[in-house]
């Protein structure tokens, strides 16, 4: 005598009519994937896409963090939390050596890689051309901090894979991280960041009066 098996009780589980990119019907249920493009040339800048993008893997960093601290599991969630903040670094050097570069500060524009370390050198130089005002100290310690994770992660791969395509280990020497401490020495990089947007934004202010000075009719 055959029995009927009893389909075992589960969560929900995914059925033909799901969506995973399911566009908004209402602002309170997501966000808008185009913010950063809905003014005209705001390709830049603070209300750029770039910065957007930046400003979001930031919180996404603080909010992995956060819950790490809150709930438990940084043993797991260390490696999204890194990789978050990390790729905040890279969107926000990438986006300052574009802008200096559109101004006319730096020959070369961003690279299409992921080298931390090169992209800071680009963006160093191009702050000698643009004559910073920001405190030397911070400048090097940016330097410096921006070195110490592009050395560990060099190709952005260290802390989504953990091991390169030969099986080697990215992370050996590293056996743990103050979650505490680098969610607030990102803020300081934050700040730093933040306070270089201030300084490009009056510059462009500037030369935009001078070209509606010398020339009017614009």
């Amino acid at each position: 005598m055959s029995q009927t098996r009893e389909r075992p009780r589960t969560k929900s589980l995914p059925g033909k009519h799901d969506v995973l990119l399911k566009p908004i019907s209402r602002v309170s249920d997501g966000g808008h994937v185009d913010w950063g493009f809905r003014e005209a040339g705001a390709r830049f800048g603070p209300c750029g896409r770039w910065s957007h993008l930046a400003e979001g893997y930031r919180r996404a960093g603080d909010a992995v963090v956060g819950a790490a601290l809150g709930e438990g599991g940084a043993d797991v969630l260390v490696f999204p939390a890194v990789f978050l903040y990390r790729h905040y670094i890279e969107l926000q050097l990438k986006s300052h050596v574009e802008q200096l570069h559109e101004m006319g500060f730096t020959g070369e524009r961003r690279t299409v890689d992921h080298n931390l370390c090169g992209l800071w050198r680009r963006l160093r130089e191009a702050l000698g051309d643009f004559g910073s005002n920001l405190p030397s100290d911070a400048i090097s310690s940016t330097e410096r901090l921006i070195g110490e994770i592009g050395g560990l992660d060099r190709g952005s791969y260290s802390f989504r894979y953990g091991e390169d395509k030969s099986g080697n280990d990215l992370l050996k020497g590293t056996h743990s991280v103050d979650m505490r401490n680098l969610r607030d020495v990102m803020e300081k990089l934050d700040n730093f960041f933040t306070a270089l947007d201030q300084e490009i934004n009056d510059e462009q202010e500037v030369q935009q009066d001078l070209n509606d000075y010398l020339d009017p009719s614009e």
